[in-house]
């Protein structure tokens, strides 16, 4: 047998097939490491989306919604007969922020009416940007208890002054003979009216009152909501890992939270007493922004294994 003979049939195949288990074999584990850090860390990352979601994003959004729900249907503990005051009052505390707010996106109570001196009065009371009506609290109330005749600014409409009550009636050359005019089309502003008397009809929650009892329940249910809060803040605040700007936030709800369950106040003496203010829109608007952005964030970790 010759050389090439050798090395082509014997010696060849018997270095070259071990060698070539070998490399295999080292390109399967390299594979295997490979995929399981990956299969290791979307692990890690959807256990901690999981975890930000199901113990403190969701149950807080939600149990802060309700909340603000069940807050709106009790009577705001303001003096209606001193219109003025809470009017500035109302003024202040909107246009007032701290720097923890700013970059918190905001949105404006729609409601205006025409105060006392003749002057229309835009509020701008922040609610929870999940609002739909994005009417406030205080302009349910003063429009409940006809302290004012409420008026909604329209998307991409500017709030005008109140239209007088006319009558397009023509009288004839005969004192008893009368003409009445079938009204043109409707102006601008007539059609605005029009729009806002439309929505305030189909928003008649805004008219309804409510009786002592059911506010002691309410409020005795508001409390525990808010107990339920700060105990979900205090020990799972950390899975969403906020930053300096959001534990600001959530520290002063629990100081708020603190003073509202401890000592029994109501929400003005809080912030009249110990300059706490509630802020329940502004914390729902970060809770609701935050789980907005963490459900995108879940899905696309799903769909990349997908």
């Amino acid at each position: 047998m010759d050389a090439e003979t050798l090395w082509t049939t014997i010696l060849i195949p018997v270095l070259i097939a071990p060698l070539s288990w070998i490399l295999s074999k080292w390109y399967q584990n390299n594979q295997q490491l490979k995929f399981d850090r990956i299969k290791e860390a979307y692990i890690i990352k959807k256990r901690e989306h999981e975890e930000c979601l199901n113990l403190f994003l969701y149950p807080v959004f939600f149990k802060l919604l309700l909340i603000y729900q069940l807050d709106f249907n009790i009577p705001d503990d303001f003096n209606y007969n001193s219109e003025v005051s809470s009017e500035v009052s109302s003024e202040v505390s909107s246009e007032v922020s701290s720097d923890s707010d700013t970059e918190i996106e905001k949105v404006r109570c729609i409601g205006y009416y025409k105060k006392s001196s003749g002057k229309m009065h835009n509020c701008r009371n922040e609610v929870p940007v999940n609002d739909s009506s994005k009417v406030c609290k205080t302009c349910k109330w003063k429009y409940a208890n006809d302290k004012i005749k409420l008026r909604l600014q329209l998307e991409g409409e500017v709030p005008s002054i109140e239209l007088e009550d006319t009558v397009r009636i023509g009288s004839s050359r005969n004192d008893s003979y009368i003409r009445v005019q079938m009204p043109e089309e409707l102006d601008e502003t007539e059609l605005i009216e029009h729009k806002v008397n439309r929505k305030l009809s189909k928003m008649s929650y805004l008219r309804s009152c409510i009786s002592e009892e059911s506010i002691e329940k309410l409020n005795t249910v508001i409390l525990q909501l808010y107990r339920e809060v700060k105990s979900l803040i205090e020990n799972n605040i950390h899975v969403i890992k906020p930053n300096t700007r959001e534990r600001n936030i959530y520290v002063n709800l629990v100081r708020f939270i603190e003073l509202k369950t401890v000592l029994g106040c109501s929400d003005r003496e809080i912030e009249r007493d110990y300059g706490r203010k509630k802020k329940l829109a502004s914390v729902l608007s970060l809770v609701h922004n935050t789980l907005h952005k963490m459900n995108e964030s879940y899905s696309r970790i799903i769909l990349k294994v997908e």
